[in-house]
């Protein structure tokens, strides 16, 4: 048994240990150790002044590299989709910005812009699935007895028609009557030039031969492992049922944020790639918000009008492809 001698003697030999480190702190150990703090600040001050001096000349670089790439685009895409109509379509979540960059690329590429379209937070809004049925069922009713979709279609169907200009069953429609009704719904908005006869409601527009399916960014870091599927993954799908190529676009992977051992795209672009059937027939590029990616943006579409179907940018899902020679990459230019 632990008698009351051994609590003495502990406790002395606590107060002795703590005494001897104040002496021996305040006394001959004390210029050495502030000394060796010092230095070690002096050395952490300095990896920080190198860090910060080696971030701003990457971006420097960056920047440069952007304002060359930008210089030289309209050499480098000049009549790739001169014979191409092109819908430009933003997702909810897409940036704005980055959608007009993308349609002056494709300008630039000789290619014709169709009014642009901007799907709205509504349209994912599972408490108004009855509003978008009843939406697609007038679109339907204005289109005639010849709009046949197929079996178990859903509002993304009609959707895809008034996107494009194609039903499902590759007849020509009225893409602008049904923007039209999806606009006064509240569902999408439609940004009609004032000099072309875009009038809501008045005649067909010509059917589109591409579109790009403009989502946003990557996710962040900790919410890069998902396997939620999005919404509009079937929206993707209705449209590869029409006659229009296909190309979804993402953001934010050419300059992540943080230190991550993967770097995934949007998750829209990560469910198209994990699906064989999709990533067969749809193309994908996740650094859309760059120079560099919207290269890839135009030279992926000149491909898929030779039905050739790839996936850039540099997420770790990138660079798969269907083509019988594959042309994608993860981390360079692409060459047509």
């Amino acid at each position: 048994m632990i008698d009351f001698r051994y609590h003495v003697v502990s406790l002395v030999a606590v107060f002795i240990a703590l005494a001897v480190g104040i002496v021996l702190g305040a006394g001959p150990l004390r210029g050495q150790l502030s000394d060796t703090i010092e230095g070690q600040v002096a050395e952490l001050g300095e990896e920080r002044n190198v860090l910060r001096a080696d971030l701003a000349l990457q971006e420097r670089r960056a920047d440069t590299r952007e304002d060359i790439l930008d210089e030289i685009t309209p050499d480098l895409v000049a009549g790739l989709l001169s014979d191409q109509s092109v819908a430009v379509v933003e997702l909810p979540d897409a940036d704005t910005d980055a959608a007009d960059d993308l349609a002056l690329a494709v300008t630039q590429a000789g290619g014709t812009v169709a009014p642009r379209l901007q799907i709205l937070n509504d349209w994912d809004d599972p408490e108004l699935a009855e509003e978008r049925a009843a939406a697609a069922q007038e679109m339907s009713a204005v289109w005639g007895g010849g709009f046949t979709p197929p079996e178990n279609a859903t509002a993304e169907a009609t959707l895809a028609t008034a996107i494009t200009g194609w039903g499902p069953d590759g007849s020509v429609y009225s893409g602008d009557l049904g923007q039209s009704i999806l606009e006064e719904a509240g569902f999408i908005s439609v940004s009609r030039s004032a000099s072309g006869a875009m009038v809501p409601g008045t005649s067909a527009i010509e059917p589109v031969t591409m579109v790009i399916l403009v989502a946003g960014s990557s996710p962040e870091p900790e919410n890069a492992d998902t396997n939620a599927e999005p919404q509009e993954a079937s929206l993707v799908q209705a449209l590869g049922q029409t006659d229009s190529a296909i190309l979804v676009a993402g953001e934010g992977t050419e300059q992540p944020s943080g230190d991550v051992e993967t770097l995934a795209a949007h998750p829209l672009l990560t469910t198209v790639r994990a699906d064989s059937d999709l990533a067969s027939e749809v193309s994908t590029v996740d650094n859309a918000d760059s120079a560099l990616g919207r290269l890839s943006v135009v030279w992926s579409l000149a491909w898929l009008a030779s039905d050739q179907v790839g996936h850039f940018g540099f997420a770790d899902d990138a660079g798969a492809s269907s083509a019988p020679d594959p042309v994608t990459t993860n981390d360079r230019v692409p060459t047509p």
